[in-house]
């Protein structure tokens, strides 16, 4: 018996490519229905600025899976759809410990759109999506705020870092305040 995960996939895809955004989110969900998945939620979150450049491109349209399947799938996207595509600025693939059905805090309905205030009782508040929490839980050097300013649990604040780092790797926040385009 094979043992089933649930992974989320974002994919940070060249704005020149941005046509084609829902027709790589329908690919990719045919994918996980073909190799025994279940796809849980597949958001378009449309173009964003981003934090950084990210090979010399300062937007990016932004894809999101939440999905459950093997190991399997996810090397196979890894090794064979991803590693050589162009399209594709960055991606990102991780397990999270439960699905989530509600709409994510990053989905806007237009590129010029800010993101909602996520509500206390969002199961993804605390979380690399809720850029607003995480913005304010840095310096503006950048730097993240210590426990003791935060007023966090420890456990809290490694749960506020780790969002933090994936933020900073999806190009939502910046990593220093040398960015052009930092906060």
């Amino acid at each position: 018996m094979v043992d089933k995960k649930v992974y989320e996939m974002v994919l940070i895809i060249d704005p020149a490519q941005s046509e084609q955004a829902d027709e790589i989110l329908s690919r990719y969900s045919q994918l996980v229905d073909e190799h025994a998945g279940k796809l849980i939620r597949a958001e378009n979150w449309g173009r964003k600025k981003l934090a950084y450049a990210i090979k010399r491109q300062f937007k990016g349209h932004y894809l999101y899976l939440n999905f459950q399947s093997s190991h399997a799938l996810i090397e196979l996207i890894r090794n064979n759809y991803l590693k050589h595509n162009d399209a594709v600025l960055r991606h990102w693939i991780a397990g999270v410990d439960s699905p989530v059905a509600v709409q994510s805090p990053l989905y806007v309905e237009s590129e010029n759109d800010k993101e909602a205030r996520v509500p206390d009782d969002h199961p993804e508040r605390v979380n690399w999506k809720n850029v607003r929490l995480l913005r304010d839980s840095i310096m503006e050097t950048c730097r993240i705020l210590p426990r003791r300013t935060t007023g966090l649990s420890s456990k809290e604040q490694r749960v506020l870092t780790r969002s933090i780092k994936v933020a900073r790797f999806l190009a939502l926040i910046p990593y220093c305040d040398r960015h052009k385009h930092s906060i």
